[in-house]
């Protein structure tokens, strides 16, 4: 929930500013905490990384979290326009050179990256079936 890629962020230079215009991220986590993040609802509470990134700009246009699937992805349809990789034919040689490491043809959703049409189908109201909250306990 509410993370997105932190690797190719762009927009109106007032949304860059208020994006990247953060406090330091001082929290200390003992491995007990980590050991804790077993789900994607407790990994995405964590607010590390790129949730951290997201939320804190989320928090500043006044959006209230509710810390749901149904309200992270409302949130990318109405604050957000998510572009993937296969529109830029990106390659990311960070990792082993795997130029497509998160194609998944499984049921995998912890790995999933959020492709152009998913965003679309969110943002365009296609994808309005029951969300299934119960992902984020997996």
């Amino acid at each position: 929930m509410y993370g997105l890629s932190d690797m190719l962020v762009y927009g109106h230079i007032e949304d860059m500013l208020l994006y990247w215009d953060i406090d330091t991220d001082t929290r200390v986590f003992t491995r007990e905490e980590t050991e804790k993040s077993r789900t994607l609802a407790s990994f995405a509470k964590w607010r590390v990384c790129e949730v951290y990134l997201a939320t804190e700009f989320l928090k500043k246009i006044g959006r209230e979290l509710q810390w749901t699937l149904q309200d992270s992805w409302r949130a990318y349809a109405e604050n957000f326009c998510v572009v993937d990789r296969e529109q830029f034919d990106l390659f990311w040689p960070k990792y082993g050179r795997e130029e497509y490491r998160w194609r998944s043809y499984g049921q995998n959703y912890k790995t999933r990256e959020m492709t152009f049409r998913d965003w679309f189908n969110i943002y365009r109201g296609l994808n309005n079936r029951e969300i299934d909250e119960r992902l984020l306990d997996q």
